[in-house]
């Protein structure tokens, strides 16, 4: 796997790793110390770029492929040595001078990450007010049930003095 950083957002314009004298040490350090500058509360890289390679092989050209490619290559170059191989003898050191390589993205992914503060005072603001809405929602409630109450008391009272 690879990586590669970019710290050019830094806080600190004057950092930058062309200004070192020993620029590969500091990289070599910086590297070898990733998780000891992590854990120190530094920031993040602003960019970083990671590519995962892998090498796959198999046996490559088949008897009769490889027949076929040596007298392609004889009929454009008649001084090639492969135009020199008589018998199906040494196939080893013949194949070792053809390859077919494929290179591609093994996933097409792309992660873009960001850092934004969990709560800012925009968000402190708006849950103090729903929370002072709440509790005066629930205040004038309460003194409305309390009045009700009351009202079905003194309607209660007066029925039992009428009588």
């Amino acid at each position: 796997m690879q990586t590669e950083y970019d710290f050019s957002c830094s806080k600190y314009p004057s950092f930058k790793f062309s200004e070192w004298v020993c620029e590969d040490w500091m990289e070599n350090h910086f590297t070898r110390h990733l998780a000891m500058v992590q854990e120190c509360g530094c920031f993040n890289p602003c960019k970083r770029k990671t590519f995962e390679k892998r090498v796959t092989s198999r046996m490559w050209p088949s008897n009769h492929l490889l027949k076929k490619l040596e007298k392609q290559v004889c009929s454009k170059n008649k001084n090639s040595p492969k135009c020199k191989y008589t018998n199906d003898s040494n196939t080893t050191e013949r194949r070792s001078s053809f390859a077919k390589i494929f290179i591609f993205y093994e996933t097409l992914n792309y992660q873009n990450v960001e850092e934004k503060p969990f709560y800012d005072k925009i968000s402190f603001m708006s849950d103090i007010g729903g929370t002072m809405g709440l509790m005066i929602g629930v205040s004038l409630l309460s003194i409305a049930e309390f009045i009700e109450v009351l009202v079905e008391y003194f309607i209660m009272m007066c029925r039992k003095l009428g009588r």
